[in-house]
């Protein structure tokens, strides 16, 4: 991509803001809480979690991302957006716990 202007580059950033806010929305308003993520997720998408209050957990390993869909009964997603009800897992409690530093 080739940009000309900082105005375009202007626009661009803001649709892709756009974009992710749109995105992020989506999976709050079905009614999720908590993100679990395979891999990477942007710093932009992080913002609207938080500014959704959405908890992002990013897992490593797809090996440990499927056995934590396997307990919670969720199915895991190769594309964005919202999952259908079917899709969403529960649980009863998720923290964090800090093991030395």
């Amino acid at each position: 991509m080739l940009l000309k202007s900082a105005k375009e580059l202007m626009n661009y950033t803001k649709s892709e803001e756009e974009h992710a806010e749109r995105v992020v929305k989506s999976i709050a308003d079905s009614g999720c809480n908590l993100i679990i993520v395979g891999g990477s997720i942007s710093d932009i998408c992080l913002h609207y979690a938080e500014k959704f209050k959405l908890m992002v957990v990013k897992i490593q390993s797809k090996f440990e991302l499927r056995r934590i869909c396997k307990c919670l009964g969720a199915i895991a997603l190769a594309r964005l957006g919202a999952p259908s009800e079917e899709e969403i897992g529960t649980c009863d409690e998720v923290f964090v716990t800090e093991i030395g530093s």
